[in-house]
């Protein structure tokens, strides 16, 4: 294979689809901060993006390398389900994205080191730093391989929609208060939901290889578990509104109410067909990232409503 082609394979193993998903929510924790006040330092901006991307990026590699045999017995994989490909399809040798993952792992302690030599923040934030690497790489990495108990949507969840954007917050503000905590509780259901979602399509290869996610354990109780997910993020919202969460942030997220029930109608029955999971399971990266994004632009108008 030519360079060029190896360098597209890589970027192919990333997925980089999803890394998107960690500058989305890792951007909503620094416009919370901007909400509160706070002036925004880009330097701690970019290196935190840089840590956070290479722990996704190392998620990613790893679990091309760890869950190639799922991958291999997957024969109707989707764009978001089912791995990149890339390992099962013989452009890259296994071995490589084990190689990558390690990379990454540098890479994102690189950028830590730099941010604590650099950033007068609270070191709270290696901490959390430290469990986003430690969720991250056990999220399908022996010994604790979490997706295979059952507790990968949970491990995803406190990384993506709960550790990475607090980083962002904590970055810009150097502390924590309760901002950040009530706007990502309508988002952490949503991202519950939305891996149940991208699980559906696998099921079969899943149990097959003993991957034993929280929609293999669940089988035809896990549309339920899934719906309920979303209810949660949208009844919950006049409660964090009372709790103080802002009511452009609430209204925000309340704006993705139609796009919440079309994913909770077609789960019902959906998830049976696998020819309409894919589907399903973009319908919850949507449902997700719509809410992620609209209430990022909430906290941001705010801001700039702030601004004298």
């Amino acid at each position: 294979m030519s360079l060029s082609g190896k360098i597209i394979a890589y970027v192919r193993l990333s997925r980089p689809f999803f890394l998107g998903g960690g500058v989305v929510m890792y951007g909503l924790g620094v416009t919370m901060a901007l909400y509160r006040g706070d002036v925004f330092d880009w330097w701690a901006y970019l290196w935190g993006q840089l840590a956070v991307t290479s722990i996704q990026a190392m998620t990613h590699f790893a679990n091309e390398y760890f869950d190639l045999e799922t991958d291999r017995a997957n024969t109707s994989p989707t764009f978001l389900t089912g791995g990149s490909r890339v390992l099962p399809d013989g452009d890259l040798p296994p071995r490589s994205a084990l190689v990558a993952a390690g990379a990454a792992c540098l890479a994102a302690i690189t950028f830590i080191v730099i941010l604590a030599i650099t950033t007068p923040t609270d070191s709270v934030f290696l901490f959390i730093f430290a469990a986003m690497l430690i969720l991250a790489w056990g999220y399908s990495a022996p010994p604790f391989r979490f997706h295979s108990r059952g507790l990968g949507e949970l491990t995803a969840t406190t990384v993506m929609a709960g550790l990475t954007p607090v980083t962002g917050y904590l970055l810009q503000t150097g502390t924590l208060d309760g901002i950040p905590f009530t706007a990502l509780i309508p988002l952490a259901c949503f991202q519950l939901s939305s891996m149940m979602a991208v699980a559906f399509p696998d099921i079969e290869s899943d149990a097959a290889t003993a991957k034993n996610t929280l929609v293999v354990r669940l089988r035809g109780g896990a549309p339920v578990m899934h719906n309920l997910f979303l209810l949660l993020g949208y009844v919950v919202l006049p409660v964090l509104y009372l709790a103080g969460m802002p009511g452009v942030a609430v209204l925000a997220v309340a704006l993705t109410t139609p796009l919440g029930i079309w994913q909770a109608w077609r789960a019902r029955k959906d998830w049976r067909d696998p020819l309409r999971r894919g589907w399903l399971a973009a319908g919850g990266v949507a449902t997700l990232m719509s809410a992620s994004v609209l209430e990022a632009l909430a906290f941001g108008y705010l801001w700039i409503e702030k601004k004298p």
